[in-house]
């Protein structure tokens, strides 16, 4: 999962960067940072990156909104296996 999860979120963080959305990848890049392979630091990233979506959500466009809801929900999903 993470392999293909951190493509994934490098994708996202291009399409916000040609948006000129840079304050919400340096947001997202420093709640990468809490993941460290423990279950804990997955937990605190996923608080932050929830945390960047309910900052930004009326910045963001439906695209780039859709785009984040899907990395929230992936490691929601794998956190809860």
């Amino acid at each position: 999962m993470q392999e293909y999860y951190w493509d994934t979120f490098d994708k996202y963080c291009a399409s916000l960067t040609e948006k000129k959305q840079s304050d919400i990848v340096d947001k997202l890049k420093d709640a990468q940072k809490y993941v460290n392979g423990l279950t804990d630091g997955w937990h605190e990233y996923l608080i932050r990156i929830k945390q960047v979506q309910s900052d930004f959500k009326n910045q963001m466009d439906k695209e780039a909104n859709k785009g984040l809801d899907y990395l929230i929900k992936s490691v929601n999903k794998v956190l809860r296996n």
